[in-house]
């Protein structure tokens, strides 16, 4: 079993979350759910904070970035763990295709941001490749029901996608500060992913995917700290 403080944990049931029962009901990897769903409510409150109409694409596609990664996270911690064992694995595909069409949402929205700044046929070309990306990690991810697509396409996203053009903005704008946002925001992704990779856990309680569900808490509040900065910026 894992002790108390951070470790890399090498069996598998040593990150395995115990059931809980309320009520007679069975309730799987309980505190992994419950993170879960901090983060789509999170995510919930993020949209309803922006308008509901805007001239600005680059806020339209935040507002669409925060609701369906509210919908894959609830989705996730409720289908995908609390209660999983009544409904079989291949239920956990329609969480993970909409977190997939979610980072291809926050992708535009970051296609859109910088769009003032692209020459050429580069803002044509990154809003074609950006449909290509998706539908070919949705179809391996599909066919081959396995997570590691997901994995791959949400980390090219935020790491590779997010990150250059928020560095690209910050070269670029005279405001910086959405853009500053944005990369922390990247940075605590990128430590719930590698929490996430590495089976980074304190207990069976609080396993490697709690602690990824903190720093991507952490990441969506930068991100709606980021739509906001944009929404000053830009305008309604």
């Amino acid at each position: 079993m894992c002790s108390f403080g951070i470790k890399v944990c090498s069996n598998p049931m040593e990150y395995l979350q115990p059931s809980i029962t309320i009520l007679g009901l069975r309730i799987d990897e309980p505190v992994t759910s419950f993170t879960d769903l901090i983060v789509a409510g999170i995510c919930l409150y993020a949209f309803f904070q922006l308008p509901a109409k805007s001239s600005q694409k680059t806020l339209v596609y935040f507002k669409w970035y925060f609701l369906t990664m509210c919908i894959a996270t609830a989705f996730g911690g409720v289908v995908g763990h609390a209660f999983l064992y009544a409904l079989g694995f291949s239920w956990k595909l329609p969480g993970w295709l909409i977190s997939m069409i979610s980072i291809t949402v926050l992708e535009r929205a970051m296609i859109a941001y910088s769009k003032p700044y692209l020459t050429g046929n580069w803002f044509k070309f990154f809003s074609v490749f950006n449909f290509v990306e998706l539908i070919t990690f949705a179809g391996l991810a599909y066919y081959f029901l396995d997570f590691r697509f997901v994995e791959v396409h949400s980390g090219y996203g935020l790491v590779v996608f997010v990150l250059a053009f928020s560095l690209y903005n910050l070269k670029h704008r005279k405001d910086k500060t959405a853009a500053r946002y944005l990369l922390t925001a990247v940075a605590f992704a990128a430590l719930g992913g590698l929490a996430f990779m590495l089976k980074l856990g304190i207990s069976q309680w609080f396993n490697h995917l709690d602690v990824s569900h903190v720093f991507l808490s952490g990441a969506a509040i930068l991100f709606y700290k980021a739509s906001q900065a944009m929404r000053k910026e830009l305008g309604r």
